[in-house]
C-alpha cells in the first residue's frame, strides 16, 4: 500500500532549533547547526523507521490570504531567528539533494498546501501521514489522513479521527476549526471570543454544534457568556475563516514526483561535508566498508600504503584542517622499536598517541604506541599481549614521554597519560593537548580530531591562534597543568562504604513502598506513580486539586517537579508523590547504581573528569557523575555518608564560600556588596537587611531566605515571575524585592547592562582569564534568543571565572603536594568543593597547603573564604 508523509517544514525547524536553545551545535565556521540537524535528523527517522513510499516537504511561502483578509494575523510574533533564516535554504538544498519534492505555493502557508494534497491523497485511498506538531491540523483527518505527532520526550502519536474527537472532546474532526474559532490563537494572533478558553469552547460546541449555529442560537445562552458571544461576532467569524486550513489550493497531487528516490549522493556529501555532519552523511551516504591493510615494513621507515585507520576521515571540526594521505608504517620488533627511538630522541617535538582495547583508561591495554613527527608520517609501534613483553617495549620510549625537553603533542593527552601511568610512564610537561588548544578557542564546539595524521597539522594551526586570541595564559597556566591534575584523581578514584549503601538501599525502598500505599489510599486505588500520564489523570481528572491544570500540546496533564512543588499545599497526595519521585531517583541513580561500578581491580569507583564540555569552563563528571551527588535533604545527605577515605586516612572537604557572589562583588564594583563580604558579613542576611531595611540581627528567616534566592537568581537573569514562582510569592512582591535589590546593589545592576553591551560590541563575554563565551545571538532580533544570549553575557564571566579559579587551586595543591612529598591525594572535585583522603600524620599541612592556595588563587577585591571540615566520610567532613 502507498504511505505518503508531508512534513511541515517550518514548525519543525523550529521545534529542532528550540530543542537545543540551551546547548546549541555550532560547527568550526561558527556556524549554528541546530535547526539543519534537528530537522535531518527527523527525516532520517521518518525514512527509515515509517518507510514511506512516498515523501514532501511544504514551505510556507510569501504573504498570503491571511495575511490580506486580516493584517494583524501572525503580527505579534518575534522576528525569525536568525540562524534559522540561514538554516531554511540549507534545508531546501538537502531535501532536493534527496529528490523530495519542495512543496509550497505562492500566498498560502504550508497548512493549506498539505490539507489540498492530503485531502486529495485520502480519497485516492493513499495512507497519508501529516507530520507536524500543530493541533490545527486536527481539522484535516478522515479516512485514510492522519496526524502524526511528534511527543514531547521523544516518538511520534498518529492521530486519525477517533484521536482527534477523543482528545478535544467532539463529534467530529472538522469542529477542530469551530474550537480554534471560540478559543482564539494567541500564536497566529487571530481573537476568537473574549474570555472563552478550551472547556467554554468544548460545551458551546457540544450544545450547539458549530459556530455558525453558536452565533444564530446565541439567545440561548446564558448568562455573561451570551454578552461575549454577542460582542464578538464578527471576531468569531474572523477566527473561523483563519483558522480554516485550505483544501483547494492550486496545486496537483503528482505521486510520481512524490514517490521515494535514490539521493544525489554527491550533492549530499558535499553539503554534509561542509555543515560537517559526519554521523549523518553516514547514515545518508552508505560507504561501502574497505578492508584494513596491514603492512610490515619494518624498516622502510616511511611508505606510502596508508591504512584506512591512519588517514581517518575526511572530517575534522577544526578550522582550516585538512585531512591529507599519510606515510604509514607498522614496527612490530624491539630492534626496530629501538631504531625508532633513536630517529625520534633528537627530536625536539614529538605527536602521540595510545592504541587501546578500551576507552577506559583504567582497563584499557595498550596495543600500539602511535608517532608523528613530521606532517603526514606515522609510526606505530605494535605492542605484545603479554605483560612482560609490552612493558619492554614502552620502556624503550619512557625517555621520550618523560623528556622535560621535548613537546607533547597529543589529542586528549589526560586519557594516553593514564594508560601510560598502568605502564609505569609519566608523560610529563612540557605538553600541548589539541582538544584543550580548540576549547579555550571556542568552547561551544566539538573538539575532536579523528586520527593522529591531523594532530601535528591542529598544533601548528592552533598554536598561533591562542596568542592572536589572548588565551595563552589560559590555556598554558590553567588548562595544561589541570591535565596531570584530572588523571592522577581518576586514577585513585573514590572508596565506597557499600555496606553502608546496602542499608541505606534498604531503609530507603521500605520507606518508599509506605509512601506508595499512602498515594494509593488518598487516590482511592493503585496506579502507575512513575507515569506522568497517570498522576496527570488521578490528580488532575480524578481528584481535580486545580481548576485549569496545565497540559502539554499533546493535551497530556503537566506533572513535572517544578509544577508540582507549586501544588503542595493543594493536597498531601502531591507532597508525597514528590517525595516517591525523590526516593526513586536517589535508589535508580545513586544507592543501588553505584555499588555496581566499582572496578573489580582497583575497588574505587573511577569517574571521568571532562575539561573539554561546558562552555563556561566548569568541569563536568561522567561514568559516573559524581557532581550531581545530592546535597541537600537527609536522604540525599545519605549517600554522601558512604564515600570514605582510604584505610587509615581521613576524609578533608574545602569549598569556597559563595564564590560566585564574590565574583559578582568583584566585578561589579558594587560597594554594598563589598563591604559585606569584608566584614564578613552572612551575605544573604546583610542583603536582607538592606533591602527590607532592618538590623542584620533582626532579619527573619522568610526575609533571609527571600534574599538568598535574590542573590543567586538575579545575576542568572531570573525574571519577576520567576521569582515569584520560585518563592511562592505574588508578582508584585517579586518586582518590588528585584527593585529593591538594585536599589541595594546599584553596582550589580550597572554591571549586568555593562556585560550586555560588552557582549553586543564584541560578540563575546570572557572571564578573568579571557576565557571566552561567544554570544552570536546577542544582536538578534528574536528577543527570546536574544534575552537567552544577554543572561549568558551576565553569567560567563561570573561562573567562568569562578570555574577557573578552582582550576588554579587545583593545580597550585598538586604541585605544592609533589614538592613537599605529600602522599595524601586530591580524590573529587565538585563545582567549588575540592575532596581528598589524608594520611593523618599529614592532617595539618594538607589543610595549611589547601586553604592557603584556595584563598590566594585570585586576588578579588574581597575575600576568597574556603571552609573546611574533617570527617571519616564525605557528609562528616562537608
Amino acid at each position: 500500500m502507498n504511505k505518503l508523509f508531508l512534513l511541515d517544514a517550518y514548525a519543525l525547524i523550529y521545534r529542532a532549533y528550540y530543542a537545543f536553545i540551551k546547548n546549541p551545535r555550532i560547527n568550526s565556521k561558527g556556524m549554528n547547526t541546530s535547526a539543519v540537524m534537528g530537522f535531518v535528523n527527523t527525516l532520517n527517522e521518518i525514512l527509515t523507521k515509517e518507510q514511506p513510499t512516498h515523501i514532501g516537504v511544504a514551505f510556507d511561502h510569501g504573504k498570503t490570504f491571511r495575511d490580506e483578509a486580516f493584517p494583524a494575523y501572525k503580527a505579534q510574533r518575534e522576528a525569525t531567528p536568525e540562524d534559522i533564516r540561514a538554516s531554511v535554504p540549507i534545508i531546501k538544498d538537502i531535501i532536493t539533494a534527496m529528490h523530495i519534492p519542495v512543496l509550497q505555493v505562492d500566498g498560502f502557508e504550508a497548512d493549506d498546501v498539505i490539507g489540498t494534497l492530503a485531502t486529495k491523497a485520502g480519497e485516492a485511498g493513499v495512507q497519508t501521514y501529516m507530520l507536524t506538531p500543530d493541533k490545527d491540523y486536527g481539522q484535516l483527518v478522515r479516512d485514510n489522513v492522519f496526524i502524526f505527532r511528534p511527543r514531547h520526550g521523544g516518538g511520534y502519536e498518529t492521530m486519525g479521527p477517533k484521536e482527534v474527537c477523543e482528545k478535544y472532546e467532539l463529534d467530529s474532526p472538522t469542529q477542530v476549526i469551530d474550537l480554534l474559532a471560540l478559543m482564539g490563537d494567541s500564536a497566529d494572533n487571530f481573537p476568537g471570543c473574549p474570555g472563552v478558553g478550551p472547556k467554554t469552547a468544548t460545551k458551546l460546541i457540544a450544545e450547539f454544534g458549530s459556530i455558525d449555529s453558536i452565533l444564530e442560537n446565541s439567545a440561548k445562552i446564558k448568562g455573561k457568556l451570551r454578552e461575549k458571544v454577542e460582542g464578538a461576532v464578527d471576531d468569531i467569524r474572523m477566527s473561523k475563516f483563519l483558522a480554516t486550513i485550505r483544501t483547494d489550493v492550486p496545486i496537483d497531487l503528482d505521486l510520481d514526483a512524490l514517490k521515494i528516490q535514490e539521493p544525489d549522493t554527491a550533492r549530499l556529501t558535499e553539503i554534509f561535508t561542509e555543515l560537517e555532519f559526519k554521523s549523518l552523511l553516514d547514515k545518508f551516504v552508505k560507504k561501502p566498508q574497505q578492508p584494513q591493510k596491514t603492512v610490515n615494513l619494518q624498516l622502510d621507515l616511511f611508505t606510502e600504503n596508508p591504512t584506512e585507520d591512519a588517514v581517518g576521515s575526511e572530517f575534522s571540526s577544526y578550522e582550516g584542517s585538512k585531512t591529507a594521505p599519510c606515510e604509514y608504517q607498522l614496527v612490530e620488533t624491539e630492534e626496530d622499536a629501538l631504531k625508532i627511538y633513536e630517529k625520534f630522541s633528537s627530536s625536539k617535538i614529538l605527536v602521540l598517541e595510545t592504541k587501546t582495547t578500551s576507552t577506559n583508561a583504567i582497563d584499557a591495554k595498550l596495543v600500539g604506541l602511535n608517532f608523528a613527527i613530521e606532517e603526514g608520517k606515522v609510526v606505530q609501534v605494535a605492542i605484545p599481549n603479554e605483560r612482560e613483553k609490552a612493558e619492554r617495549i614502552v620502556n624503550i620510549f619512557k625517555p621520550l614521554y618523560e623528556s622535560s625537553e621535548i613537546l607533547k603533542i597529543g589529542q586528549n593527552l589526560k586519557y594516553d597519560m593514564e594508560v601510560l601511568m598502568n605502564y609505569g610512564v609519566r608523560l610529563a610537561a612540557p605538553m600541548f593537548d589539541t582538544m584543550l588548544a580548540h576549547y579555550v578557542l571556542q568552547p561551544e564546539q566539538k573538539h575532536n580530531t579523528e586520527t593522529i595524521a591531523e594532530t601535528l597539522h591542529q598544533y601548528n594551526v592552533l598554536k598561533p591562534r591562542l596568542k592572536e586570541t589572548g588565551v595563552e595564559d589560559l590555556f598554558y597556566n590553567i588548562e595544561m597543568p589541570l591535565v596531570p591534575v584530572l588523571a592522577e584523581m581518576e586514577m585513585t578514584g573514590v572508596r565506597l562504604d557499600t555496606d553502608a549503601l546496602a542499608e541505606t538501599s534498604k531503609v530507603l525502598t521500605e520507606r518508599m513502598q509506605q509512601i506508595e500505599q499512602n498515594i494509593y489510599e488518598l487516590a482511592g486505588h493503585e496506579f502507575n506513580i512513575a507515569s506522568p500520564k497517570q498522576v496527570g489523570e488521578v490528580l488532575f481528572g480524578e481528584m481535580k486539586i486545580v481548576e485549569k491544570p496545565k497540559k502539554t500540546k499533546t493535551g497530556q496533564y503537566v506533572t513535572s517537579e517544578e509544577v508540582l512543588q507549586q501544588l503542595r499545599s493543594k493536597a498531601p497526595i502531591v507532597d508525597h508523590i514528590l517525595e516517591h519521585r525523590g526516593l526513586k531517583k536517589l535508589l535508580g541513580t545513586y544507592v543501588d547504581a553505584l555499588p555496581k561500578l566499582i572496578n573489580p581491580r582497583t575497588g574505587h569507583i573511577h569517574t571521568t573528569f571532562n575539561q573539554a564540555v561546558t562552555a563556561t569552563g566548569r568541569l563536568s563528571s561522567s561514568n559516573p557523575n559524581l557532581q550531581n551527588i545530592p546535597v541537600r535533604g537527609e536522604d540525599g545527605k545519605e549517600i554522601r555518608k558512604c564515600f570514605i577515605p582510604e584505610p587509615g586516612q581521613l576524609f578533608f572537604s574545602a569549598d569556597y564560600s559563595q564564590i560566585e557572589l564574590r565574583v559578582m562583588a568583584h566585578l561589579s564594583g558594587d560597594e554594598n556588596m563589598i563591604e559585606a563580604f569584608r566584614e564578613g558579613y552572612d551575605i544573604h542576611a546583610a542583603t536582607a537587611a538592606r533591602i527590607y531595611k532592618e538590623d542584620i540581627n533582626s532579619v527573619s528567616r522568610d526575609q533571609r531566605t527571600k534574599a538568598k534566592r535574590a542573590n543567586f537568581g538575579i545575576i542568572y537573569g531570573i525574571t519577576v515571575f520567576g521569582l515569584a514562582e520560585r518563592l511562592d510569592i505574588s508578582r508584585d512582591e517579586a518586582k518590588q524585592l528585584i527593585e529593591g535589590y538594585f536599589n541595594t546593589f546599584p553596582g550589580v545592576h550597572a554591571y549586568m547592562e555593562k556585560a550586555k553591551e560588552t557582549a553586543r560590541e564584541h560578540g563575546y563575554a570572557e572571564t578573568f582569564f579571557h576565557r571566552r563565551r561567544y554570544l552570536p545571538d546577542i544582536t538578534s532580533h528574536n528577543a527570546t534568543v536574544r534575552n537567552f544570549a544577554e543572561r549568558n553575557a551576565i553569567n560567563a564571566p561570573i561562573q567562568g571565572s569562578a570555574a577557573d579559579i578552582i582550576k588554579i587551586a587545583m593545580v597550585r595543591i598538586y604541585e605544592r603536594f609533589q614538592r613537599e612529598g605529600i602522599r595524601s591525594k586530591m580524590i573529587l572535585q565538585v563545582h567549588d568543593e575540592l575532596n581528598f583522603s589524608v594520611l593523618p600524620e599529614e592532617k595539618e599541612r594538607v589543610e595549611k597547603i589547601v586553604i592557603e592556595e584556595m584563598q590566594n588563587a585570585y586576588p578579588l577585591h574581597v575575600p576568597l573564604v574556603a571552609d573546611s571540615g574533617w570527617g571519616e566520610n564525605w557528609l562528616e567532613a562537608h
